[in-house]
């Protein structure tokens, strides 16, 4: 997948894993309503589980992007980078000559 469109995805996946887990529970708690006869309680039920699994599926999911970052090796630097290292180790040179002196 383009690097670019990686925060993009994540965005969709975490929403889309709220919201199906959200709609299913409630529609299965108006059922259930509809069949016992209990108005509002299994809806109000299923609604704290849907929420409770979306959560959790939300939780599951970042922990292995980032679990995948942690072994991901860094990336090499690029010119800046390294021209912006190699100046600050000069700078730290020098001052480490001014206090020896």
């Amino acid at each position: 997948m383009n690097r670019d469109l990686r925060p993009l995805a994540l965005i969709w996946q975490v929403g889309l894993t709220m919201v199906v887990s959200i709609l299913l529970s409630l529609a299965i708690g108006i059922w259930l309503d509809g069949v016992l006869g209990t108005r509002p309680l299994a809806t109000l039920i299923f609604s704290v589980i849907g929420v409770s699994v979306g959560a959790i599926g939300v939780y599951r999911l970042i922990a292995s992007l980032i679990e995948e970052a942690a072994e991901r090796p860094a990336p090499p630097m690029g010119r800046r980078e390294e021209h912006e290292r190699q100046s600050r180790e000069g700078d730290e040179e020098s001052e480490e000559q001014q206090e020896d002196s």
